[in-house]
């Protein structure tokens, strides 16, 4: 392979890179930990409410940390994918004609 394919492979390749970087950070980052805080909170009371209803307080801990963990990662997700789908339609216009 001569220089001037490697070349041009390379810039390819760093202008895909930044294209996807400008994606990510176009996505409010803000909003998408403060949706996985408000759901981890939701999580942590799921958790206590777990411990209360099945009656093992030795396990209080866990299980308010484990529904934290799991709340934080469902808000998160659901808030990236939702501003994902707002930048598909602006960019690619309304696609779903059932509205």
């Amino acid at each position: 392979m001569d220089e001037s394919h490697s070349f041009c492979w390379d810039n390819h390749f760093i202008n895909y890179f930044f294209y996807l970087n400008r994606k990510i950070t176009i996505m409010n980052i803000r909003k998408v930990i403060f949706a996985g805080i408000i759901t981890a909170l939701i999580g942590a009371m799921f958790g206590l409410a777990v411990t209360q209803i099945s009656g093992r307080e030795e396990r209080r801990k866990i299980l308010l940390f484990g529904g934290a963990a799991v709340g934080f990662a469902i808000g998160a997700f659901q808030e990236s994918v939702q501003q994902q789908k707002k930048l598909r339609d602006e960019e690619y216009g309304d696609v779903d004609s059932w509205k």
